[in-house]
């Protein structure tokens, strides 16, 4: 099944991406990505974002509300996809890499959350919090393992991700994936994420 929801707003001009489960234009879920909700889920939500973008951060919010209405039906994965007229993405993005590497997963989501409320800028302070001193922050942030995963992510999905908030719902075990790009509403997901579960 092929179908796109268009945009409602984006960081930058996107075009909708039809894609299957056997020609997914981005990546299948790995070890190492970032998952909110249960691995085996019967819906999972790749979602590429920007830390700085604020279309993300409103749709953040609705992928928290995905996870509360589907629980253990849905899993959310985030992937990095820095915006190069964002000045703070890309440390942004690297910093919560590295509070993952040390905090694991849900010290990840938690870090998330305040650079979407306090500005992607904070990522020093945000990590401070979770106990993270800035010298142990900046030198993860220099390796070169933590640059180059942040870089893939965003290199592997370059074509079909143009601009942030941009996701793909896929149905595991099918050939079923819907694209929506920009910020959608609650009301969207729901609709695409009712119909693959009905099926």
């Amino acid at each position: 099944m092929k179908r796109i929801l268009l945009i409602l707003c984006a960081c930058i001009p996107s075009l909708a991406f039809a894609a299957t489960a056997e020609n997914m234009p981005v990546p299948a879920v790995r070890m190492g990505d970032h998952l909110l909700g249960r691995r085996n889920a019967k819906v999972t939500l790749i979602e590429y974002s920007d830390f700085e973008c604020p279309f993300c951060a409103r749709q953040h919010e609705t992928m928290k509300k995905i996870i509360r209405a589907y629980r253990g039906k849905v899993t959310v994965v985030y992937r990095h996809f820095p915006l190069p007229f964002h000045a703070s993405a890309e440390p942004a993005a690297l910093a919560s890499e590295c509070v993952a590497k040390e905090k694991g997963n849900q010290a990840f989501w938690q870090f998330a959350d305040a650079l979407f409320t306090n500005g992607a800028a904070s990522y020093e302070s945000a990590a401070a919090r979770l106990g993270i001193p800035a010298e142990t922050l900046r030198s993860c942030m220099a390796s070169a393992t933590v640059k180059e995963k942040v870089a893939n992510q965003k290199k592997q999905a370059a074509g079909p991700v143009t601009g942030t908030p941009t996701s793909f719902l896929v149905k595991n075990g099918t050939d079923s994936v819907e694209t929506l790009v920009g910020s959608q509403p609650f009301e969207n997901f729901a609709l695409a994420i009712d119909g693959m579960l009905q099926k």
